[in-house]
């Protein structure tokens, strides 16, 4: 299983999806994990529980300008290729020459890594069809030399994934729609969906907030990841000041890695909280009235709506933020498009409104959404894929 990061600790929606397919491999037979060789650093390895080994790699810096057009100029994606370098494909050419039966190929990024004349059998799992996140129409509003990056990048990573895509024996992504973003690119590949998950154990209802006349309200998400740092920016500069304006002791609590400092030096404003990445997030829902998640842009299914659900908090949320998902709103979520729209939502959850659908969103992560289910199904597509 070749994977642009340790899926571990769960920390972020990546590795949580990362971890279920480790989980299902392991169901079916031995797995060794090959990832760059500085995701191995400062973490427990032990925790995974497969052999983990170093893929020589580069630190994924933001490119110059002259970088990007010399990888373009060959015909590359540089925002896939750049942690990668020749050894790296060296690395995973020795290593499929060790005895591999399946290669495994956890995502869009770890395509540049692959050596051209793979002969064993492919599985290629997508976290998301990466092209058409970068040329969706989606709603941020861009620059033109931002729009002409994106338009090129996700061109070339369409290029990219068509090619892994009709050579795997087996395609999974986490959703119906990006099933048929995948099938667009290559109507040939044969492409199963296993959709997100996450551990139900881990993530126990909990009672309502009690303090509703000064509410928290919770964004949760890695912030090195564009669209989450997009969505904070949005919830701290424009939706904050509205929802004070309502409630003054209100506070937004932004969680998550945050290495660039970006969503700190956003929370220097009142009522806006920024403690980076936590190692109990079920406290921070505990202390939180509601979920709140801006989101305009990005891919999959969300994970962090499925948390919410799961701890039994009200989320409120653009049409975005919960696509592809199998809910309605005011039946499952409160939709916000805006912060007028945050406004309205929030008063329904501080005036005790909203239990019926805190039930409903429930009810649908424990019948449909579990990880022991989902892991299942994967081990039970590579059997039946692979003769395993």
């Amino acid at each position: 299983m070749l994977a642009p990061y340790l899926p571990h600790p769960p920390s972020h929606g990546g590795r949580i999806r990362s971890r279920l397919l480790l989980s299902g491999l392991q169901q079916v037979g031995d797995v060794t994990l090959a990832v760059p060789q500085m995701a191995l650093a400062d973490h427990d390895v032990a925790a995974i529980g497969v052999p983990a080994l170093p893929v020589p790699a580069a630190l994924a810096a933001a490119p110059s300008a002259r970088r990007k057009l010399a990888t373009w100029a060959r015909g590359r994606s540089e925002v896939l290729g750049r942690r990668w370098e020749p050894a790296s494909r060296d690395a995973v050419r020795q290593l499929l020459g060790s005895g591999v039966d399946l290669l495994v190929l956890d995502g869009s990024h770890v395509l540049p890594a692959v050596p051209t004349e793979v002969t064993q059998p492919r599985l290629f799992h997508l976290h998301n069809v990466e092209s058409a996140v970068l040329r969706r129409p989606d709603q941020v509003a861009r620059g033109p030399a931002e729009r002409v990056v994106r338009c090129i990048e996700g061109g070339l990573m369409a290029r990219l994934e068509a090619r892994h895509a009709a050579a795997a024996r087996l395609c999974l992504t986490v959703s119906a729609l990006d099933r048929d973003r995948l099938l667009e690119l290559c109507p040939s590949a044969i492409v199963d969906v296993v959709e997100n998950a996450i551990d139900l154990d881990a993530r126990p209802r909990l009672p309502p907030s009690a303090n509703v006349d000064a509410p928290l309200l919770l964004f949760v998400g890695s912030y090195e990841y564009p669209p989450n740092l997009e969505a904070a920016r949005e919830l701290l500069q424009q939706h904050l000041p509205v929802l004070r304006a309502r409630w003054p002791d209100l506070r937004v609590r932004c969680v998550g890695a945050d290495p660039a400092g970006a969503v700190r030096a956003l929370a220097e404003t009142a009522g806006a909280e920024a403690p980076g990445r936590v190692d109990d997030l079920a406290a921070h829902y505990r202390e939180a009235a509601a979920v709140y998640a801006p989101l305009r842009s990005g891919g999959g299914t969300r994970i962090k709506a499925l948390e919410a659900f799961a701890f039994g908090r009200p989320l409120l949320a653009t049409a975005v933020a919960v696509e592809a998902l199998p809910i309605e709103d005011g039946v499952h979520y409160l939709r916000v498009e805006t912060a007028a729209d945050g406004v309205q939502a929030l008063a329904r959850v501080v005036a005790g409104e909203v239990t019926p659908l805190v039930d409903a969103a429930r009810e649908l992560v424990e019948c449909r959404f579990g990880m022991d289910a989902a892991v299942a199904r994967v081990a039970a597509l590579v059997r039946q894929h692979f003769d395993a």
